[in-house]
């Protein structure tokens, strides 16, 4: 029987200018995130906590009292990205690679569930989030959660974010947000995923499907101990992956660079 593999991505979209008052809102809710990811990490690493429940749980009533109109779903997101980081410092550490005493918070992404805004249509209906200007461009509107209730975030859709709809990726959640003083914008990072179907013919490679990943020009690599580069094409109304070679994962890296330093 055919393997199917899901391959996964994340594309960003800028939004448009917003107003000083959407901005001023966005900041205020990001340096509220922060410190709640503070509180998160400090209660994480002194109480011993790696689990983003247990986290949450333990931090939930203070920051209820604290930040008392702070969407709650917002103290989800940053118990899970305080029990992301942490997990990734103490890997860090067993490994000697850490350089402080416990993680840091400097550049911050505001982590949203599919509560925070309107994800169901994002996922199931994101025609409707469209609207078209006089001169045809397309605007897609992310409604966010605040304090001070639901703003709208006109989003500018590029040509690849229409091409890999196209293709089938899906969006999927797990949806983050960073803002750029300078331009006044914010940029979203969307993650995407596709599902690949992998012939019985290449069953016999016993490749360790340890990774996936889709490079921009559309070339596939999977691999464990050893890499595998594929190509996608069409065979009877499926997408299949055709191998092209295959190298240890070590030379990853290089052979990538490699492939795009001779176009």
């Amino acid at each position: 029987m055919p393997e199917t593999i899901k391959l996964t991505k994340t594309i960003v979209l800028k939004s448009r200018p917003l107003t000083k008052t959407k901005i001023k809102i966005i900041e205020n809710i990001i340096e509220m995130y922060k410190d709640v990811l503070s509180i998160a990490l400090n209660f994480g690493l002194k109480n011993k906590r790696k689990s983003h429940r247990k986290i949450r749980e333990g931090i939930y009533e203070e920051i209820k009292n604290k930040y008392p109109k702070l969407p709650t779903h917002y103290i989800y997101t940053a118990s899970q990205d305080a029990s992301t980081r942490i997990k990734s410092f103490i890997a860090m550490r067993n490994g000697g690679k850490a350089y402080t005493s416990k993680p840091e918070v400097r550049n911050v992404s505001l982590w949203l569930d599919d509560v925070l805004f309107n994800y169901k249509d994002f996922k199931t209906n994101i025609e409707r989030l469209f609207s078209i200007n006089k001169e045809g461009k397309k605007t897609l509107h992310l409604r966010l959660s605040t304090p001070d209730g639901r703003i709208v975030i006109p989003l500018k859709p590029h040509k690849q974010f229409f091409k890999l709809l196209n293709e089938g990726w899906k969006i999927k959640a797990g949806f983050k947000l960073r803002l750029n003083k300078e331009d006044g914008t914010i940029a979203v990072l969307i993650p995407l995923e596709n599902e690949i179907t992998i012939n019985d013919n290449f069953k016999e490679k016993q490749f360790d499907n340890s990774f996936a990943y889709q490079t921009q020009d559309g070339k596939i690599y999977i691999g464990g101990e050893k890499a595998y580069l594929y190509q996608t094409i069409a065979f009877q109304n499926e997408k299949i992956l055709q191998p092209l070679l295959f190298f240890p994962t070590r030379y990853l890296q290089s052979f990538y660079s490699c492939l795009h330093s001779h176009k």
